[in-house]
């Protein structure tokens, strides 16, 4: 952090306080994100299809634990996302589904949902 002042107080020096105002802003901006996401109990990844809404749902475990989920979001016969397929979250158990970080659900959770709006999209409309 003193490395950051000294970097804060150089630029006014130098009369770059455009710069300096953009960098604390920055700097304000991540470690608020940080913070939210520590927080959050769950992200959800719209489906990029052209018509209705879907989505995916990253779901943490506890607070206490970087431990999430990959579901459908579904209240009742839930699913989860393991091993390139949806299972029953009933089949497979808590530790099972929780079997991701936050930034491997995040990034699973965007491939699942851009292979889920092709298979939608490719689907006969009846």
């Amino acid at each position: 952090m003193k490395a950051f002042w000294k970097q804060t107080r150089d630029m006014l020096a130098a009369g770059d306080i455009d710069q300096c105002l953009r960098d604390v802003e920055a700097a304000r901006i991540q470690q608020e994100s940080k913070l939210l996401r520590t927080l959050a109990h769950e992200f959800r990844v719209p489906l990029p299809i052209t018509f209705g809404y879907a989505e995916v749902v990253v779901r943490r475990f506890t607070l206490a634990h970087d431990q999430w989920e990959i579901t459908d979001g579904a209240n009742h016969d839930r699913k989860v996302w393991i091993d390139d397929g949806w299972q029953p979250a009933s089949d497979v158990g808590l530790a099972a589904a929780h079997r991701y970080t936050l930034d491997e659900a995040l990034a699973t959770a965007h491939q699942v949902a851009a292979r889920e709006a092709a298979a939608i999209e490719q689907a006969p409309t009846p």
